[in-house]
């Protein structure tokens, strides 16, 4: 395999076509044609009935003396299942396992994969071979700010079947795609939570246990997040998502879906139902709020990442008001690069 940059394009050449491992197939379709950087696209081809085969997805540590960390991604076809996609970080702890079954049968034997990886960001979708592209992604996992991924530039990854490497590159890691994903954890409310607490990827703070429950009112889904206040005022309750992985000096933009049936209050004071964004030392940075009588409607604003922050935490609350506010499809995303990038950063 050969990599050529090209008008700021990779352009990945396969010098062999087509690849045989045993049982699998893999078809590069991709061979003689640019894609965008940070992706990689494959067609495989599973010749048995049971099959599966990993790909190791790692950043290269600048120094080259560590052990490079990333995600690993296990594709399965198994007789009367879907196939399903199960994704590991690997040498980071705490962090559990994603696991997604597809709506493609078993009996769709060649299917189409695509893979974008930067930053603490990785995206995956598998679709039948010989159908449209879905516009969906099966999986979308940011891992947290916390996480302290490699800075280098470079990707390199490993198919492997069975006990042995089939293919093995690398490539230049480009992140313009980072911007079309969402860095909020269980954004739209969807993931209950088993152990009492309101919502999984939230943690449940101060007076929750009597305000804030899942809403059966959602802009869309099936679930959205209620705050009901309606014995006395001056109550406070929140939940916080922790560790959003932001970037220095790059811009952020805030949105969410509001609907109220609260008092009115002015929105400088910070009270109704807000949003507030606080840097790593605890320090806000951010907030915005909203009250009144009103239907679902989207309200949102921009921060900057302060310098030397990986992270932000984010709460969503309610605080000196009575009513009922429910709130769905909340969205943090980068809109900016800063003005100039540092090489060592970000990748």
């Amino acid at each position: 395999m050969k990599l050529n940059k090209t008008n700021g394009i990779l352009l990945l050449l396969f010098t062999v076509f087509c690849v045989q491992a045993g049982k699998l197939t893999f078809n590069s379709e991709s061979a003689g044609q640019s894609i965008p950087e940070g992706e990689i696209f494959f067609q495989v081809k599973a010749e048995a009935v049971n099959t599966a085969f990993g790909i190791d997805f790692r950043r290269e540590y600048v120094t080259k003396k560590q052990w490079p960390r990333g995600f690993k991604l296990i594709v399965i076809s198994r007789k009367n299942k879907n196939w399903m996609l199960a994704l590991r970080t690997e040498r980071i702890r705490g962090l559990a396992p994603v696991n997604r079954q597809t709506t493609i049968p078993w009996e769709q034997r060649t299917v189409n994969l695509k893979i974008q990886s930067a930053w603490n960001v990785v995206r995956i979708k598998l679709w039948a071979t010989g159908t449209k592209e879905p516009e969906t992604w099966q999986i979308v996992e940011v891992l947290p700010g916390t996480v302290k991924l490699p800075t280098a530039g470079i990707c390199r990854f490993y198919f492997q079947y069975g006990k042995g490497k089939v293919l093995e590159s690398s490539y230049q890691a480009g992140d313009d795609f980072i911007s079309q994903v969402n860095l909020l954890n269980n954004p739209s409310f969807e993931r209950l939570n088993t152990s009492g607490k309101p919502v999984d990827g939230w943690n449940a703070a101060g007076g929750w246990r009597k305000i804030i429950r899942p809403g059966r009112n959602a802009v869309d889904g099936n679930y959205s997040l209620k705050f009901d206040v309606r014995e006395g005022t001056g109550q406070n309750a929140w939940i916080i998502n922790y560790a959003v992985p932001v970037r220095s000096g790059r811009k952020y933009q805030v949105s969410g879906w509001f609907k109220t049936a609260m008092q009115e209050l002015p929105d400088a004071s910070g009270s109704g139902t807000y949003i507030d964004v606080d840097n790593q030392k605890g320090k806000n940075i951010f907030s915005l709020s909203t009250s009144g009588k009103r239907d679902w409607r989207i309200i949102s604003g921009e921060f900057t990442a302060p310098d030397n922050n990986s992270y932000v935490t984010v709460k969503l609350g309610v605080r000196y008001a009575q009513g009922i506010c429910w709130v769905d499809d909340l969205v943090i995303k980068e809109v900016t690069k800063p003005k100039s990038i540092n090489n060592k950063e970000g990748l």
